[in-house]
């Protein structure tokens, strides 16, 4: 363990790789205890305003290093990190990091090589290689090289579990009496390859903790049922009554996918 000391002219939050750290007092020693290797130290004072950014490398163990933090300026950020091109990062998870440019997600790595570019509106986590992005209001996957190994067709997606994704694709619903209209959404499963495995025929489609197995809504709000099915969409269970079946979580679910949706 090294010894790094931050002292700075006003008060301000300490913040080591976007976690927060410590809060110190102007003019006041800090004491933080770090292994060896490079770090992201973000210093922002009081106002959110003023902050410096900046990479630190702690390089020996048992020293003690010392770091002078000048908030100076009013108005407008100090950014002098490698990372400054990025107005978010969140914490590295497996080697990876999501970064956000404007209101674009792409990955980085902890090398600072972009694995994939800002160009998504949203991008969730990898999950067996692939992660779920969003672009123009349509959902695919990307792999950990960046690439788009499924296209972005899909209305909503599940996340990857077995060489499986549950999918969404939404249909025309009814009218009301006041002329609104609404989707219905239809989910069924594909496989890593885009293949579609079981057609988009359910209200609601969940991985079990069993890959290749899945829970399976469908129904009405007077009348709805799950059942369990495998991958040729054949029923492993009979078909429970959502009135028989007391389970908090799957009725919230169904209530989130069939709220009214009028636009």
């Amino acid at each position: 363990m090294a010894t790094l000391k931050i002292i700075s002219d006003s008060d301000c939050h300490v913040f080591i790789d976007m976690e927060p750290r410590c809060d110190i007092k102007a003019n006041t020693l800090c004491k933080l205890s770090l292994n060896k290797g490079t770090y992201i130290i973000d210093c922002v004072h009081i106002n959110q305003v003023d902050r410096v950014s900046l990479d630190y490398t702690i390089d020996e163990e048992n020293t003690e290093y010392l770091l002078r933090v000048k908030l100076e300026r009013q108005g407008a950020p100090q950014k002098q990190s490698a990372y400054a091109c990025y107005d978010k990062i969140e914490p590295f998870c497996n080697g990876l990091a999501k970064v956000r440019i404007g209101k674009l997600w792409g990955y980085i790595d902890t090398d600072k090589k972009i694995i994939v570019p800002c160009i998504y509106d949203d991008i969730g986590g990898f999950n067996e290689g692939l992660a779920a992005c969003k672009r123009n209001e349509h959902w695919g996957f990307v792999d950990m090289h960046g690439k788009e190994v499924i296209p972005l067709i899909y209305d909503d997606v599940g996340k990857c579990k077995g060489g499986y994704i549950p999918i969404c694709q939404k249909e025309w619903g009814e009218m009301n009496m006041a002329g609104d209209y609404g989707l219905i959404e239809k989910w069924g499963i594909i496989n890593i390859e885009n293949i579609m495995m079981i057609s988009p025929q359910y209200h609601c489609l969940y991985h079990t903790e069993c890959a290749g197995i899945f829970f399976a809504i469908k129904g009405t709000p007077i009348s709805k049922w799950r059942v369990e099915i495998n991958i040729q969409n054949e029923s492993l269970s009979p078909a429970t009554a959502f009135a028989d079946w007391d389970c908090t979580e799957w009725t919230e679910v169904y209530n989130r996918v069939h709220r009214n949706k009028y636009e």
